[in-house]
Order: C-alpha cells, then structure tokens, then sequence
C-alpha cells in the first residue's frame, strides 16, 4: 500500500512518510505482530500521564487479530504511563505481564504480550478482581482499567461484581464480536468502544481515555 487514506488534516509531511513506512514493514509468518511495528505504530499515540491497569484476554476466543491488537494495545499503555501500570493477561488463569509495583521495560511489556497465545477459558471476574488488587497499589487519584476482551465469560464468577468495585473500567472489544462486551458496559455504566485491528488500538484506546 503506498497511499494512506483517512483524514491526514494536521499531519506533517514527517509522520505521512512514517505511516506510508508503516505499511511496508513485514511480519515473521510465526509472529503475532513485530516488536518493532508495534513499538513504532505507539510512537504516534499521545502521552497522557494516566495510570492505566490492562487487561488482555487469551482465552480461545481472542487468537490471532485480535491477540495482535492486544499486543498494540499494551504498547500503547506503557507509552501512555510509562511506569504506574500494569498489564494483565487472562484466560483460565491470570498472568502478570507487569505488575503495577514492578519496574519492567516498556520492551519487555510488549515481548510479554507478543508471546501470548490464546486458549482455553475465559475467567472475566477473576481478572477484574486482580486489576482492582493491582491498582490499590497505585497512589494515583485516577485509577483506571481498561479490559481489552470479548467479556464472553465462560467460567464461573460474578463478572458484573466485580466490575463495580472498580473506579473505572473501559472496555475495548473486537469490533466483530462486540456484542457481550457491549452488554456488560452498559450493565455497569462502563466506557466502551469497538477496535476494528491492531492500527486501530492506540486511536481506540485514545477515544475511551481522551474524551
């Protein structure tokens, strides 16, 4: 693709170059997206200073796509709160790819989330219960958590609960499978969006948060 299409109003001549390079960076067939796209497609995202909890789901559902969307997601975080956040991962189990206490490269946050593969089940209330351990931690005035997932909960927990002990959720769902994501926000008065693919993650994220 050598033409970017979409609204460039604003943009220099620099960051039109950047995103036309974009276009043309591959991909190892093995890989869910590169560290270095990933890390590169962030680099345009506004700095908010926020502190962010991330959580990615990698049940059996989210493979692929959007896996890679998640991994842009993450990148997108730890450039927006470079050292109060963390990043969860969740399926049957939640996994830390960054604990909010802990000092991780913001490199070592993306590889962690680019080795995800999604299987198995999908434990939403587990997840959401971790995100509020993890920012009690946090001296931050805003807490915020962003559940990146599907919400197709398939074991048991009270994930509505759960997400109101939280002081502020965003859910970001697959824009073509949004439909529980978009139930369960509106269930417990949430901030929702849809992201349509790995470019569209720092713009999604952008529309929950910047608003």
């Amino acid at each position: 693709m050598k033409e970017i299409f979409g609204n460039q109003l604003g943009l220099k001549t620099s960051q039109v170059k950047r995103l036309e390079n974009l276009s043309r960076r591959r991909i190892p067939p093995q890989a869910i997206i590169s560290h270095g796209l990933c890390r590169d497609v962030c680099a345009l995202s506004a700095e908010t200073g926020r502190q962010i909890g991330l959580l990615v789901d990698r049940s059996g559902s989210m493979t692929g796509r959007p896996l890679a969307t998640a991994a842009v997601t993450a990148a997108a975080v730890a450039w927006r709160a470079p050292e109060d956040y963390s990043v969860l991962s969740f399926g049957k189990d939640v996994v830390a790819a960054k604990s909010q206490d802990v000092v991780k490269s913001n490199e070592g946050v993306i590889d962690s989330v680019l080795a995800l593969r999604g299987f198995g089940t999908t434990d939403v209330a587990a997840a959401l219960t971790s995100a509020a351990d993890q920012l009690s931690r946090s001296k931050a005035g805003r807490k915020i958590t962003v559940l990146l997932s599907d919400c197709r909960a398939t074991a048991p927990g009270d994930v509505p609960a759960a997400a109101r002990r939280l002081g502020e959720l965003v859910i970001v769902a697959p824009e073509s499978d949004a439909v529980e994501a978009r139930e369960l926000a509106q269930q417990v008065g949430a901030r929702f969006t849809t992201v349509a693919g790995p470019s569209d993650a720092a713009a999604a994220l952008a529309r929950v948060l910047d608003a």
